[in-house]
C-alpha cells in the first residue's frame, strides 16, 4: 500500500538523513529562485542592453521619429484650426497616417534635419533689398501651395517649377529666404547639408537622396533645402570616383 510504504520509509531514516533530505529541498527551492531571478534579470535588463549593442544609433532613430510624428501632429492641428470644417475625412485621414507614421532609418537620419514651420521665427517682412526675389518665390513656391487649383489645369509654361535655385556668395541671404519661404508657406523644412549626404559606405548616399524625398512626401507640404550643392553636383572630373558621380 502506498501508505504503509510511506510509513514504512519515514521509519527506517535516521534523524540525520532526513535532515539531510531537507537541506537537499531548500537548496533545490535556492537553486529554482536563483535561475528565475536570473531570467528575469536578463529578460528586462540584459535585452535593451544587447538590443542597443546591436544598433548604437537605435535611440537616436527613435528620436527623430517621435519628432517627425510631433511634427506632424502639430501640421494636423494648424490645419484644423485653418480649414473650413467641411472635409472631415481628409481630416480623418491625415490623423491615421500621423498614428501609423514608419520612417526607416534613412528617412529618421533626415528627420533630424527637419524643422516645423512654427518653429522658423523668420519671416519676409524680416529680409530687406530683396522683394522682387521674394515675389518671383511667392509665385514659384506658395501660390501653387496654397491655391493649386490655378496651376492644377495650367500649360506647360505656366505650371509650378518643382525647384528653385538659390545663388549667390556667402552670407547674401539665401538661408533666410529658404527658411521665411518655409514659414510663410506653412510647409515643413528640410535643411539638409551636404555632410549629412555624404557617407563612407558604398551606396549610402544614394539611399538617404532617395530617404530626403519619401519623407518630404509623407510630410507634405515640404520644403527641401540643400545647402552648398554645388559640392555634389560640380562639373564632372575624369578622376571622380564612381559613388560621388552616382549622387
Amino acid at each position: 500500500m502506498p501508505g504503509k510504504s510511506v510509513l514504512w520509509l519515514h521509519s527506517i531514516l535516521g534523524m540525520g538523513e532526513r535532515r539531510k533530505l531537507g537541506d537537499v529541498a531548500l537548496d533545490l527551492l535556492l537553486f529554482a529562485g536563483m535561475m528565475t531571478a536570473g531570467l528575469y534579470v536578463a529578460r528586462n535588463l540584459l535585452t535593451p542592453m544587447l538590443s542597443n549593442l546591436a544598433d548604437p544609433d537605435k535611440e537616436k532613430h527613435e528620436q527623430a521619429r517621435r519628432q517627425a510624428k510631433a511634427h506632424l501632429e502639430r501640421l494636423n492641428r494648424q490645419q484644423n484650426i485653418n480649414r473650413d470644417g467641411d472635409d472631415e475625412s481628409g481630416d480623418s485621414r491625415r490623423i491615421q497616417r500621423v498614428e501609423d507614421l514608419v520612417l526607416n532609418e534613412y528617412e529618421n537620419l533626415v528627420a533630424l534635419e527637419m524643422v516645423a514651420p512654427e518653429d522658423i521665427h523668420v519671416g519676409f517682412d524680416d529680409i530687406g533689398g530683396l522683394d522682387s526675389i521674394i515675389e518671383e518665390l511667392k509665385e514659384s513656391v506658395i501660390y501653387p501651395l496654397t491655391m493649386p487649383h490655378l496651376y492644377s489645369h495650367a500649360a506647360p509654361l505656366l505650371s509650378a517649377p518643382s525647384g528653385v535655385l538659390l545663388f549667390g556668395p556667402p552670407g547674401c541671404g539665401k538661408t533666410m529666404l529658404a527658411k521665411a519661404l518655409a514659414h510663410e508657406s506653412g510647409a515643413s523644412f528640410i535643411n539638409l547639408h551636404i555632410s549629412t549626404m555624404t557617407e563612407k559606405w558604398y551606396g549610402d548616399s544614394n539611399k538617404i537622396v532617395r530617404a530626403v524625398f519619401s519623407l518630404a512626401r509623407k510630410m507634405q507640404p515640404a520644403i527641401i533645402f540643400i545647402d552648398e550643392i554645388d559640392a555634389v553636383l560640380g562639373t564632372r572630373r575624369s578622376g571622380e570616383h564612381e559613388a560621388s558621380g552616382m549622387v
